[in-house]
């Protein structure tokens, strides 16, 4: 190889490497504004309203969702999944009301972040922050590579049938928000529920509505 064929390939992995760095940057800023919103522009009387729902849906009691090992769980189903009274989830909110001081890509991780879902996959592989897994409803069988955006200690093993959410920003997969595994028992009994209830191409809405129903299936 010439050197000249060399310093391309170079050139072409550092703006690689500043892309991904960029929208890494862009995917955080992004979650910080929008917990900051919800933090002081959520009214009261809805996070009440949440959190009866979200006891209602996981069998955990109010008074434990606060709680150390559940308050992400909360916090997060919240931010994504949950129907305010006037039809609107808070993260449509928080991009309709800050559009304006959002960049272009935080615009467009928006877009992506809108359609995520509560997904079960299976793990093939644990490695510090990094999960290999594979899709576990569509007949693909291909793997792909997930790193966890927040760091945690996640309880995620090989084998799992694992609920979590992800974003693709720049050339990696994220993980927002706590995953969480159901027990090895359920796990053939639920996914058979998801593909009934979401059949003709709903798989998506259900579980955007559904998906954190299955928490109160959490292995261990």
């Amino acid at each position: 190889m010439d050197e000249k064929h060399a310093s391309f390939i170079i050139d072409f992995e550092t703006v690689k490497q500043q892309k991904q760095k960029y929208m890494e940057n862009a995917l955080m800023d992004l979650y910080e504004k929008l917990f900051t919103y919800i933090d002081k522009e959520a009214n009261i009387r809805e996070k009440v309203r949440a959190k009866q729902i979200f006891s209602h849906k996981t069998g955990i009691p109010a008074e434990y969702i606060l709680e150390q090992d559940t308050v992400l769980h909360f916090e997060h189903w919240f931010a994504f999944d949950y129907i305010t009274v006037a039809g609107s989830r808070m993260f449509d909110l928080f991009v309709r009301e800050k559009q304006e001081e959002l960049t272009k890509p935080m615009l467009d991780l928006s877009g992506f972040m809108m359609l995520m879902a509560l997904e079960p996959v299976h793990v093939k592989a644990v490695e510090d922050d990094n999960i290999t897994f594979s899709g576990v409803l569509e007949n693909s069988v291909e793997e792909r590579e997930a790193v966890f955006f927040l760091k945690g200690s996640f309880n995620i093993q090989e084998g799992d049938t694992v609920f979590l959410r992800i974003v693709r920003a720049g050339f990696k997969n994220f993980i927002i928000g706590p995953p969480f595994s159901v027990d090895d028992g359920k796990a053939t009994e639920i996914l058979t529920e998801i593909r009934t209830a979401g059949k003709e191409g709903r798989v998506r809405k259900y579980l955007k509505e559904s998906g954190i129903d299955y928490l109160r299936h959490k292995k261990g």
